[in-house]
């Protein structure tokens, strides 16, 4: 993903603006260059952290994700989504209060 990191950086900084968002990035170490790239792009915004490891495989690196998150609601984006970012706030913002129904 180095150099491609384009998408990535305008959503990131777009959400990490919110103290209510926790994003946790993780990174399989594939290249060291993608790694350095997301550190640099990441530095300095409060609300994300990135891990990195040897996970294999999506599922590996989502479930390291889960490890250490605290949020009650979690989605996942991997390195070929674009997600939209207005639209996955608006929807933690309709959320109800009250969960138990």
């Amino acid at each position: 993903m180095a150099g491609r990191l384009q998408n990535f950086e305008k959503w990131i900084r777009e959400i990490s603006t919110r103290t209510d968002v926790e994003v946790i990035v993780v990174h399989d170490f594939g290249d060291k260059t993608t790694g350095e790239e997301l550190s640099e792009i990441c530095e300095n915004l409060r609300n994300v952290r990135i891990i990195e490891g040897y996970y294999g495989n999506p599922g590996s690196a989502r479930n390291a994700g889960l490890q250490i998150c605290v949020g009650t609601w979690i989605t996942f984006w991997d390195s070929d989504d674009k997600p939209n970012v207005q639209n996955f706030l608006q929807l933690l913002e309709s959320k109800p209060e009250n969960n138990s129904e």
